[in-house]
C-alpha cells in the first residue's frame, strides 16, 4: 500500500498547464506564455525527482550485504 503515496507524489505535473498553453489563439503572448510556463513545470518536475528520490530512500532503505 505504501507504493500509493508514491504514485500519487508522481503525479501528472504539468500536463493541463501544458495543454492549456497549446490550445491559445496565436497572439505575441503565446510564446512568452508558453516559456514561461514550460520552465515552472521544467523546475516543478525537479523539484519533485528531488523529493521523491528522498522520499523513496528513506521508505525502502537499501541494506547492505554483509561480506
Amino acid at each position: 500500500m505504501i507504493w500509493r503515496h508514491i504514485v500519487v507524489l508522481g503525479g501528472m505535473r504539468g500536463a493541463l498547464s501544458i495543454a492549456l498553453v497549446g490550445s491559445l489563439p496565436e497572439s505575441n503572448l503565446k510564446n512568452t506564455i508558453a516559456i514561461i510556463t514550460f520552465g515552472v513545470v521544467l523546475s516543478s518536475l525537479i523539484a519533485q525527482y528531488i523529493g521523491l528520490t528522498r522520499y523513496v530512500k528513506k521508505v525502502f532503505p537499501i541494506e547492505k550485504a554483509d561480506d
